[in-house]
Formats: structure tokens, C-alpha cells, sequence
């Protein structure tokens, strides 16, 4: 007798549904369950009932995004939250009216919004956030209204084909009120070619200096023999580095333009630019520095009105600026942990005062977003999940109230930290 091993079920292609955890994080839910939900969603059932792999069963009400067990005495409601596969950007895109501007949903609501609206719900419950923070919209279809299921306020919303799928800019970051989106595309991260070609400039530019007898590159710690040729030992060590070093002299002694006394051979130096881009000794940069931050991802800020959402500690007078991450899931690239290997992505929301101080660290965080520094792809400390996009060493205010221990408001040193953070990356006022 010939048995046939039956293939193991996939995610669909198009989402992979999610449910709210005891800990606030959204959970996937198991492949089956998952893929049924996906299929009456786009068949444009309004409900359905499933069997879960413990053979619970739960009543499902795509409407409002929740589901239900069954023949249970205990009343316990479960949210729902569908994440979209898809590497493209949306097109056509949904977008909402924050007080005269026009800002995008994120990819993943756009994506349910896409499905919902062909397949004929009126309306759609979507859950954004996860963690502390987690808002719940109504959204009406009949009347193109969103209202916060939280505090009532409604807001208009709109389906726009995008013409050009390329990210841009909406807004000046300083401009109070309104969206940014940031674009990796457009930021100054160099490409391989021109990076080489301005390591080469910097180290042309640097001073020819005479090292003495005493003297070490700060590299290879070798010394320099007469007064500025590298010693034999130094030629052996440089040339079996793995870093090239072709068409590179090695003769010379040389100091960075804007750093102080510190010695280099000059391959040695143009080694470390190729590295990290700065100095070894005063981490002074020369070179942008580019991370591995997924480039689909969406960076957006808003203001939102004092009284409306108080950060803890905070003037009353304050208001709020929230900024919004969004990464669709993709596939990793050369630059990541496992190339080739898709990745889940995420959402993420900050919190920062809406004064002076909390502008200028929006700022530097939107340079070190366009330079792919605040997100990278890993495991997360706090699920154990691997191949996800997770923080980059940057930290934030997930949420308004909680303190330090909650990743919240009030964090008297918080400002000093994150700044001292973003300057380990090159990112300075």
C-alpha cells in the first residue's frame, strides 16, 4: 500500500488574520482558521463559523472584526486584525481627512479596505496599533465617515489610484498639523558606487601627516617607519584583510580633515570609512550611514490639540505629535539576517510632546528613518518571534502614560537619551 503524504496548508496569498492577545499583541492566527476567514471576507460574508485546531468553535463577524466562542458560558470577545502579504504598494489608496490634510491609511488597512469595499460591506470595524496603544474605527462606506470608536470624533475618507506609486513627501517636518511621509528613496543614503566614490574623496582630502617614531594607526596599530611609510608587517596585515584594498596606496600616513591627532595608513583609514563611515577614535562621520531598514516602510507624524491626548507630565497646555510606522511584509534581502526568506511586517505609534523639544527629535528621527536606521529585521525580545521587523537600538514612547517602565510618559531623561542614541548613528541637530 502506497501512502501519499498530503501537502502542508500555506497562508493564503493575499492576508494573514490575526488575533488580540492577553499581552496586547496581535497573534497569527492558525493557517486554517486564517485562510477560511480570508475566503468569506472575499466572498463578502458578513459571518462564519470555524473549528479551531483544539476544536473550539467561534463564530466569526468579519463586520466588526471579532469573533466569538461558542457554547461557552464566559462571553469573551476576540479582535480580529487582517495583515496584508502583498509587496506592492496599494494602489488604489485610501486616505483620511486629519483637519484639511489628507493622510494615508497604512498598507494593511488599505489592503481590507480594498477587499471590503468591492466585496459589499457597509461598513468595517479596523483595529491600528498594538501593545498599549490600539484604536478601533468605524469605517462607514455609505456615508465615506471614520469614527474613533474611542472618543466619537468622525473624520472624512477618500479612494484615491495613485498615479505614482512611488512614495513622496506631503509636508514639511516643521509644518505643525499635518502628515510626513518619509521616503527612503529621496533621502541622501548614498548608493554603493557613489559611497566608494566619496570615501575616495574624503581620504584625498586628508592631511598627508608625518607621524613620528612613537605614533600607531589607529586600525591596524602598527607603526610607521620612515616618518610615514607603512612598515612591511602593516603591508602583510592590510593585504590579507577581507576589505579590498586595490588600487588603494598603503604608503602613506594620514589624519581625517575635521578629527584631531589620530594617525591612519591610508588604506587603513579608507577601510574604516568603508565600515562604519567615521572616525575609530571621536566616531566624528564622514560617510552617511545607511541600515537595514525594510524600504517599503511609511513614516508619518500628526498633531493632535492639547487636552485631546495628554502625555503624563506634560503642561496641560501641551499637545501631542503621534507618529505612525507601517511596514508591509516582504522578503529579505542581501543585507538581512536570511536573505530570500520572507519577513512579518509591522505597525508601530510613538508619542512625543508637541514643543520645541519634542520637534527637534522628530526631525532627527525622520532623517534616521530615510537613512533605514530605526527599524531593522531580526527577532523581537518580546515575542521570540524571528524574521520581523523589530526596533534598531532607536528608542521611543510607545505609549502616553506608564512612565519608563512602560515604554511611556514621563521620562525626564528621555530627550538626553534618544538623542545621545541617534548620534551613535550620525544623526545630530
Amino acid at each position: 500500500m502506497i501512502r501519499t503524504r498530503l501537502p502542508t496548508p500555506a497562508y493564503l496569498d493575499e492576508a494573514v488574520w490575526h488575533q488580540l492577545g492577553d499581552d496586547n499583541n496581535w497573534n497569527a492566527l492558525d493557517v486554517l482558521e486564517s485562510n477560511a476567514i480570508e475566503s468569506a471576507f472575499h466572498s463578502g460574508s458578513r459571518s462564519l463559523k470555524i473549528t479551531t485546531k483544539d476544536s473550539k468553535q467561534y463564530e466569526v463577524d468579519l463586520a466588526v472584526s471579532t469573533m466569538k466562542p461558542l457554547n461557552s458560558r464566559h462571553f469573551a470577545v476576540v479582535k480580529l486584525k487582517r495583515y496584508s502579504n502583498k509587496l506592492a504598494v496599494p494602489n488604489p489608496l485610501w486616505e483620511w481627512d486629519d483637519r484639511g490634510v489628507w493622510v494615508e491609511f497604512g498598507n494593511d488597512e488599505i489592503e481590507a479596505l480594498n477587499v471590503a469595499k468591492p466585496a459589499g460591506f457597509p461598513s468595517l470595524i479596523l483595529y491600528v496599533g498594538s501593545g498599549s496603544t490600539i484604536w478601533c474605527f468605524n469605517i462607514i462606506f455609505s456615508t465615506m465617515v471614520q469614527v474613533s470608536m474611542s472618543n466619537g470624533y468622525s473624520n472624512g475618507f477618500k479612494r484615491r489610484i495613485r498615479m505614482n506609486p512611488a512614495r513622496i513627501n506631503t509636508s514639511n517636518a516643521s509644518t505643525p498639523g499635518t502628515a510626513m511621509i518619509a521616503d527612503p528613496t529621496r533621502s541622501q543614503v548614498l548608493t554603493a558606487s557613489t559611497r566608494e566614490q566619496l570615501i575616495q574623496q574624503v581620504v584625498e582630502k586628508s592631511e598627508k601627516a608625518t607621524a613620528g617614531p612613537e605614533d600607531e594607526c589607529i586600525v591596524c596599530m602598527d607603526g610607521f617607519t620612515d616618518y610615514g611609510h607603512i612598515s612591511s608587517k602593516s603591508v602583510e596585515k592590510t593585504s590579507s584583510s577581507p576589505q579590498s584594498t586595490a588600487g588603494i596606496s598603503l604608503t602613506n600616513s594620514v589624519r581625517l580633515s575635521e578629527c584631531g591627532p589620530h594617525f591612519y595608513h591610508e588604506g587603513c583609514v579608507t577601510m574604516q570609512l568603508r565600515v562604519n563611515g567615521r572616525c575609530a577614535v571621536c566616531s566624528k562621520f564622514y560617510i552617511i550611514l545607511e541600515g537595514t531598514q525594510p524600504k517599503s516602510g511609511t513614516m508619518r507624524h500628526r498633531s493632535i490639540p492639547a487636552g485631546q491626548l495628554p502625555l503624563a507630565g506634560m503642561p496641560s497646555s501641551t499637545g501631542t505629535i503621534v507618529i505612525e510606522y507601517s511596514f508591509p511584509s516582504g522578503m529579505q534581502g542581501p543585507e538581512h539576517p536570511n536573505p530570500g526568506t520572507p519577513y512579518s511586517g509591522t505597525q508601530r505609534v510613538a508619542f512625543l510632546p508637541d514643543n520645541p523639544a519634542g520637534r527637534e527629535v522628530l526631525g532627527l528621527l525622520q532623517r534616521a528613518f530615510n537613512q533605514r536606521l530605526v527599524f531593522t529585521v531580526g527577532t523581537s525580545v518580546t515575542t521570540g518571534r524571528s524574521n520581523t521587523v523589530v526596533w534598531n537600538g532607536i528608542h521611543h514612547k510607545t505609549s502616553p502614560t506608564g512612565g519608563v517602565t512602560q515604554f511611556g510618559w514621563p521620562d525626564d531623561t528621555y530627550f538626553e537619551r534618544v538623542k545621545e542614541e541617534l548620534k551613535a548613528k550620525g544623526i545630530t541637530s
